[in-house]
């Protein structure tokens, strides 16, 4: 300060200095969990953010299947926190259980939460989402057009191939594809699953990989201009067996198409 009073405020030029400044590199990792969250915040769901610890019990009471997979701590400080979560469901099946003590209604919920496996002699350690739809019935078709408009939200062109994993009821659960990866799986809750929690009602889930849905094939978003011509709606109809599964119903009307037909949903 001195120095500048010697020389002369009036010899200093009146200009701010040129400073570059570069933004830092996007964060997709923390972009699509941001999105995640942004997506099922905005369809009413409550976050759950539970422990990573769980009890042996729970676990069986989930019917998870690979055991052999399952990570046990040596000196867990009690037997409610005895092994690491292999998967998400029984926290959230633990809290559904408690809240329909309280009050039972309508009850939608995610987590997005680390999940633990062995691997041989690694351990696999994923960030995993699954959503969690309670009703008094049919939630499998009211989450499935959440999880529609969730993939449409993160450009993700899916079809839905039939799936059986262990806690589903059976004929109630889809795997979602994007091309040929496995990005997801849509179920129904078992009945002797809910009755082993004490939970009444229809419950249904969402499972999938965060790693799984980065990596999926986006596609581009397209803007139209707008129809002048009013639109005519139309509800067809169409009987077919009960074991006939969606996605070859639409893959026939797919294969007929023609310029009049522009979404198919």
């Amino acid at each position: 300060e001195e120095v500048i009073r010697i020389f002369g405020y009036s010899k200093i030029p009146n200009e701010a200095p040129h400073i570059t400044v570069m933004p830092p590199a996007k964060n997709q990792a923390l972009h699509l969990r941001r999105a995640i969250r942004g997506f099922f915040v905005s369809q009413a769901f409550q976050e759950e953010v539970n422990l990573s610890l769980l009890s042996e019990t729970l676990l069986s009471k989930s019917a998870f299947t690979a055991c052999d997979q399952v990570l046990t701590l040596q000196n867990p400080i009690n037997d409610d926190y005895a092994v690491l979560r292999p998967f998400l469901l029984p926290g959230l099946l633990h809290n559904l259980a408690r809240n329909q003590l309280i009050e039972m209604k309508d009850w939608k919920s995610f987590e997005l939460g680390k999940v633990f496996s062995k691997q041989g002699d690694q351990v696999r350690e994923q960030l995993a989402l699954m959503a969690v739809y309670s009703t008094r019935d049919k939630s499998f078709y009211q989450l499935k057009g959440v999880i529609e408009r969730f993939f449409k939200d993160m450009k993700i062109s899916c079809s839905w191939a039939p799936s059986a994993p262990s806690f589903a009821y059976p004929g109630r659960s889809v795997t979602a594809l994007a091309g040929d990866t496995a990005v997801g799986t849509l179920a129904e809750i078992h009945p002797q699953i809910l009755d082993s929690f004490k939970i009444h009602g229809s419950v249904s889930v969402f499972e999938a990989f965060v790693q799984d849905l980065s990596v999926a094939p986006k596609g581009s978003s397209m803007v139209q201009p707008l129809n002048r011509n009013p639109e005519a709606l139309l509800d067809l109809s169409i009987l077919v067996d009960e074991t006939l599964p969606l996605a070859t119903v639409e893959q026939q009307i797919r294969s007929i198409e023609g310029a009049w037909l522009k979404e198919l949903k």
